[in-house]
């Protein structure tokens, strides 16, 4: 769960330091981590944030599976690359 906020945390800053509105829900973030890869080379976190969201609402509300094959590791690797990319930008 720690990880899917992280990620959403650093697509708002990455938006808001490029000038971007802040983006809203978690749909409206998915969608700005896409721009955010297409335009700014950062890493494509799309199906992570899918899986990551699945979880949570896994979690929060148990109507949902979770999905298949999270490894904690994996997310860990995955997540703290991103932090790294969006520093980097914020520092450009």
């Amino acid at each position: 769960m720690y990880g899917f906020y992280c990620l959403e945390a650093c697509i708002v800053a990455a938006a808001l330091h490029l000038g971007q509105e802040r983006p809203g829900g978690h749909r409206e973030k998915a969608d700005t981590a896409e721009v955010l890869t297409e335009e700014h080379d950062l890493p494509d976190i799309d199906g992570l944030l899918r899986d990551l969201n699945e979880m949570r609402k896994h979690e929060a509300y148990g109507d949902v599976d979770p999905p298949d094959g999270l490894s904690a590791e994996e997310v860990a690797a995955e997540v703290e690359e991103y932090v790294e990319s969006v520093g980097a930008l914020l520092q450009s």
